[in-house]
């Protein structure tokens, strides 16, 4: 499930720095969000005729943790140590961010007892040898 913000908290451009400063305090290190943002394109093919270039830009959506944020650009994480390392970070810059959504990762309890699981029966964590693994429900 994710948390819609309102438009004005959520779409952010090169001329709202006011904004990127009020999201940034709302989002804080760790949050989960999802974002849609435009990168640039490359040809990868070295010399061409100009007639053949065809300027266009790419829509990304990324999902990651909140781990910094100036007034240029926003950085997030894939993965996250519990005790606050992170690990491969990028930055995408204000301007390219078309939509920025935070991620409610709180589960009901209700669905936690109704997703099964995979468990490893000799450490408990679902790691280590697939043949040894069971299904707890």
């Amino acid at each position: 499930m994710t948390k819609n913000r309102d438009v004005e908290d959520v779409a952010i451009s090169m001329s709202e720095a006011a904004t990127n400063d009020k999201v940034l305090r709302e989002l804080n290190f760790g949050t989960p969000v999802t974002i849609k943002w435009v990168d640039s394109t490359s040809n990868a093919r070295g010399w061409i005729h100009n007639e053949e270039v065809e300027p266009k830009v790419v829509t990304i959506m990324s999902i990651g943790f909140v781990v910094a944020g100036d007034d240029e650009a926003l950085a997030i994480t894939h993965s996250m140590h519990e005790e606050g390392d992170v690990y491969d970070t990028f930055s995408i810059p204000w301007g390219c961010i078309e939509t920025l959504e935070e991620v409610n990762l709180a589960v009901e309890e209700q669905n936690k007892r109704e997703q099964p699981r995979v468990q490893d029966s000799e450490d408990g964590r679902g790691c280590g040898d697939e043949s040894k693994a069971s299904l707890v429900i």
